[in-house]
């Protein structure tokens, strides 16, 4: 769908070098910035999308989907642990934290 707005000079200009680095169409960025702006302020539209699947699929987990979750989580601290280093945020071990969901 086309449509026209009205944006101030300044966020034109960011998006514009933005969407150069990223090598996307200004479309494009506008339409990623948009989808991300709506997930963030509507959750209850991904959680309902959410139930939907599980109703859908059921909550049984198989071991591939088990083994897969865990990897990711295992990524998720991985990248947690970093921020730490960083100071961005608290700190938690692997352990602890495959303690506390086990």
């Amino acid at each position: 769908m086309r449509t026209a707005v009205s944006i101030p000079d300044a966020v034109f200009e960011e998006a514009e070098r933005l969407a150069t680095k990223l090598k996307i169409s200004r479309s494009q960025l506008y339409s990623q910035a948009l989808a991300e702006f709506l997930a963030r302020h509507m959750p209850d539209r991904l959680t309902d999308a959410m139930n939907q699947v599980i109703e859908e699929v059921g909550r049984e987990v198989d071991d591939f989907s088990r083994r897969a979750a865990r990897e990711v989580l295992l990524s998720e601290i991985e990248e947690s642990q970093r921020d730490f280093q960083a100071g961005r945020c608290a700190p938690a071990t692997p352990d602890e934290i495959l303690r506390d969901i086990s």
